[in-house]
């Protein structure tokens, strides 16, 4: 089996997983299943044999994948939203990619090879749909002692609380993911230096698609001027509970489990 199908069959089977768990109603089970899928997939790259990388890029080109509001099942901004692009940021510069954006929708572009670029949509689209899934719970369950606060105050009030509660719940659950993704792969990049050297085929494998990424880039782009615009990011307010919320859930995802891994086997 190629190095493509064999990660494409290894992502099918953790989204099979995870959907099994999620139909049963275990959540946390699933948010664990949709956690794994980033460090299994990063291990299988660095290990990748320099057969299966010439496979690789001689049947996966360089190309786009774009990922909408709409392909997500969320609510699409005619303007940027911070927490979702920088999400998208880390899981891109995690899995081989570069990301692109548009100014004028809560749109993100990843760029890279075939089997990157399809990790990276099912990733961002996971960890995006988690974050709003545990925003309205988190909010849900602390709605009836912000209702007695704003009990003074019009209905206003107490729908400005909740939007700025989810959002900044959002906001702190991609913050701390971004963290705990760069830092993982740190971690597995410098094992496998210190395991094979500096010269080792995982990073010369890394560059090279990088370089490729870099010329697809200069392609595309070739000829145009870089905006100048101001970055046109959609607003909302912060609340400091949301917030907090939001980083503690994403700081007890689990991203990592050797009972998972050995159910995925």
């Amino acid at each position: 089996m190629s190095a493509p199908e064999s990660v494409i069959e290894l992502l099918a089977k953790l989204m099979r997983h995870e959907q099994s768990a999620r139909d049963i109603g275990s959540l946390a089970e699933a948010e664990a299943f949709a956690s794994k899928v980033q460090q299994l997939l990063t291990a299988h790259k660095l290990d990748m044999s320099e057969i299966q990388f010439e496979e690789r890029e001689q049947f996966e080109p360089v190309g786009q994948e774009i990922v909408s509001a709409h392909d997500l099942g969320i609510k699409r901004r005619p303007k940027r939203v911070r927490w979702q692009e920088r999400l998208a940021s880390a899981i891109a510069e995690c899995n081989g990619c570069t990301l692109l954006i548009t100014d004028h929708a809560n749109t993100v572009f990843f760029v890279g090879r075939t089997s990157d670029r399809q990790v990276c949509v099912h990733i961002y689209g996971r960890f995006v749909r988690m974050a709003f899934e545990l925003s309205e719970k988190s909010a849900g369950e602390n709605r009836d002692e912000q209702r007695d606060k704003c009990k003074e105050d019009n209905g206003a009030v107490f729908a400005h609380w909740m939007r700025a509660y989810k959002n900044s719940f959002c906001v702190g659950f991609s913050n701390a993911m971004q963290t705990r993704f760069y830092e993982q792969r740190r971690q597995m990049e410098e094992a496998k230096k210190e395991a094979d050297g500096e010269g080792c085929s995982a990073m010369v494998h890394m560059r090279k698609d990088a370089e490729a990424i870099k010329v697809y880039l200069d392609d595309l782009f070739k000829g145009r001027k870089e905006s100048k615009a101001k970055p046109n990011f959609d607003s909302d307010s912060f609340n400091r509970d949301g917030y907090h919320s939001g980083q503690k859930a994403g700081n007890t995802v689990a991203l990592a489990s050797h009972e998972l891994a050995e159910r995925t086997a």
